[in-house]
């Protein structure tokens, strides 16, 4: 042992005591390094899956029962559900398959034919922001089933959909639901809790010579009573046949049967074989759909009681992305498909047979609508290469009325033809037009279509009177909007000499040309005689506009030029001379370009330097009149010629901008010239 003295023995105590305070806290320092959180995980960071369960109407429904596997929530106050991803990819094999229930509510398809699948959500890979389900109001309805007049105990009563949404809104493939009731004593039943849609109400008996029936299709709404239904039993008939390739081969297929009354739904065998029993007698379609074939449709045919009729369905082979398009009659039907992916958008053509096909489409997810001048868009499907697809066409409508002269008496003999429409997007293959129809009746009505739902205004013309073109109709889905009236009154006329605007000389062999918005019906037009002297007669009464052109000058439109019924009107017209071999089309304007927009009209862009720039209009403004004239019931070529008119003179346009709400501006009309 070394001595020491106290002092000693007192600083070697210290510098042990610090030494060993070192080294606890290097120890604890490196214990709380390894044990926080690392800065790019937030302590409060919880990956979920999130939505909402809503009614048919779209409205928040709380206390919903919400599944994703076995996994269950409750929805909130305001509908809102969510799963922690973490638990839910741990019980998922890939998939998730959302459902949904309510005491209250129910929703179309059976077990998991409308629920929602989902890809789970892994590793970087982003849920969706919001999943909106729905539910809607149960429909009920009653019924009763007879033989003969008497009533039929102990039938099994079910449901064959041709027609029903699941959780998503998306439509449901055919399907039936088996066992719901029993008749009692006296042959009746009664149905509750039930989907809405198309639906048939599906009879089973015990009864050797009638075992199967069905009822008329009807329309179950959210939450109303599908009143009575009476059935009696009939002799029943059966539809077989065989789906085969163009080379002969058997084709493993889905055939889909729809009749007057029920549609089924079955698959092939390996022979290609189809079979439907227990069919009521009636008329009947079959479409049959395979992999890499375009699908195809027979029908309609008649099926007699007591028979078994036999149809066989030759698919032609395709690829790539293809498919056909239906009206809702599951007739063929031309027009134009829009195929969507995350990074293209395309439109296919759609042939009179109703195919489509891009065979050099990229292999991603697509999503198809199909569109049409005569009927509603399609839903939307999704689909991938190979897959064939048949997008049905909603119902169109029909306008329908009479022409009249100033009396109010029937026009025998007329044209009539679509002048304008304005319908939502997806726009139809045809933008707006049909040919124009001769009408030959004692009672001077027509009837237009189908249409595509939007709005539409026509025009007509018959011999020795003036056109008239009619404000904006509605045409509604599956209805027809009637009683119509289009006045024909005697016509105006105009006349004047066409001189140029330097020399003062008249042009001879000037063309001069009623302009027609629609350009359905045969021009009204004329040449310049050799004095320069032009006559129009049969023009409608208010204001017009005329195109005037002749070798060697800038083509003009004159317009603003207002007209009586029954008067002539002196109008002598200027050209300007022009050595261009291709001159602009030169008017009195306000320098903007319109289009329609959902009944809206609205500014598209301004020319720069024009009087609609001085003005101060912007692209996005919307016009709500003109000279006082709301737009609201005019279409865009109507808008377009009010807008245009004489030299200086000022037209008067109510303004809605966003964030500034209403004003008017005065905008005095100056020359405008468009090249062609």
């Amino acid at each position: 042992m070394i001595p020491s003295s106290p002092d000693t023995r007192r600083r070697i105590g210290v510098a042990l005591l610090l030494g060993g305070l070192t080294l606890v806290a290097f120890l604890s320092r490196g214990f709380w390094l390894q044990s926080r959180p690392g800065p790019d995980v937030p302590e409060d960071h919880t990956r979920v899956l999130a939505g909402r369960v809503l009614t048919e109407g779209g409205r928040p429904l709380p206390g919903a029962t919400v599944m994703a596997g076995a996994l269950e929530v409750e929805s909130d106050a305001q509908g809102h559900f969510e799963f922690d991803l973490e638990t839910l990819n741990s019980a998922s094999d890939g998939t998730i398959l959302l459902d949904a229930t309510h005491p209250e509510y129910v929703r179309g398809g059976v077990g998991e034919l409308g629920t929602m699948r989902l890809n789970a959500p892994k590793g970087d890979t982003q849920p969706p922001e919001s999943i909106d389900v729905f539910l809607h109001k149960p429909a009920h309805l009653r019924g009763r089933v007879t033989l003969n007049g008497a009533p039929v105990e102990d039938a099994v009563i079910g449901l064959a959909y041709t027609e029903a949404h699941g959780l998503g809104q998306e439509p449901l493939v055919p399907h039936t639901l088996s066992e719901l009731a029993r008749t009692d004593v006296e042959g009746r039943f009664e149905l509750n809790r039930l989907a809405a849609g198309r639906v048939a109400v599906t009879v089973e008996t015990n009864l050797e010579d009638f075992p199967y029936a069905e009822s008329q299709a009807l329309r179950l709404r959210p939450g109303e009573d599908g009143g009575e239904v009476h059935i009696e039993l009939r002799p029943t008939t059966a539809l077989t046949g065989v789906v085969l390739s163009a080379s002969g081969e058997p084709l493993a297929a889905n055939v889909t049967m729809t009749g007057t009354q029920t549609s089924r739904r079955t698959e092939t065998s390996s022979t290609g074989r189809f079979r439907f029993d227990d069919l009521p007698p009636g008329d009947y379609t079959l479409s049959a759909a395979a992999p890499d074939h375009y699908p195809d449709t027979l029908g309609p045919f008649t099926v007699e009681t007591g028979t078994t009729a036999a149809y066989d369905l030759v698919l032609e082979p395709a690829r790539g992305l293809f498919g056909r398009v239906v009206g809702p009659d599951g007739q063929p039907q031309p027009g134009f498909v829009i195929a969507s992916s995350a990074g293209d958008s395309r439109r296919l053509p759609v042939g009179d047979d109703g195919l489509f096909n891009w065979e050099s489409a990229p292999d991603v997810p697509w999503t198809l609508q199909a569109t049409s001048s005569a009927y509603g868009p399609s839903a939307r499907q999704s689909t991938r290469l190979g897959q064939p697809v048949t997008l049905e066409l909603r119902p169109g409508g029909e306008l329908a009325g009479a022409v009249v002269d100033a009396r109010g008496r029937p026009v025998t003999s007329y044209q009539i033809a679509i002048a304008a429409m304005d319908v939502p997007p997806p726009h139809p293959y045809v933008p707006g037009r049909i040919n124009a129809e001769q009408v030959e009746t004692s009672t001077g009505r027509f009837r237009i279509g189908p249409l595509t739902p939007g709005y539409y205004a026509l025009v007509a013309r018959a011999p020795g009177l003036a056109p008239v073109t009619s404000e904006l109709f509605e045409v509604r889905a599956g209805r027809t909007t009637d009683n119509i009236r289009l006045q024909l009154i005697e016509g105006a006329a105009i006349e004047g000499v066409v001189r140029d605007r330097q020399s003062g000389e008249p042009i001879a062999t000037a063309s001069v040309t009623l302009v027609d918005p629609s350009q359905r019906l045969s021009p009204r037009n004329t040449l310049a005689n050799p004095s320069g002297h032009y006559a129009l007669d049969e023009l409608p009464d208010g204001l017009v506009t005329l195109h005037v052109r002749a070798n060697g000058y800038e083509p003009e439109l004159v317009a603003g030029i207002e007209l009586a019924s029954g008067e002539t009107l002196s109008y002598d017209i200027e050209l300007t001379p022009t050595d261009n071999p291709e001159p602009a089309l030169a008017f009195y304007g306000i320098g903007a370009s319109l289009r329609s927009q959902a009944r809206d009209i609205v500014v598209v862009n301004v020319m720069p330097g024009s009087a609609s720039a001085e003005a101060g209009l912007q692209p996005g403004d919307r016009i709500l009149a003109v000279d006082e004239l709301p737009t609201h019931r005019l279409s865009l070529p109507d808008v377009i010629a009010r807008i245009r008119g004489q030299a200086d003179t000022p037209v008067s346009l109510s303004i809605e901008r966003p964030g500034d709400g209403e004003f008017v501006v005065d905008i005095a009309r100056r020359r405008v010239r468009v090249q062609r």
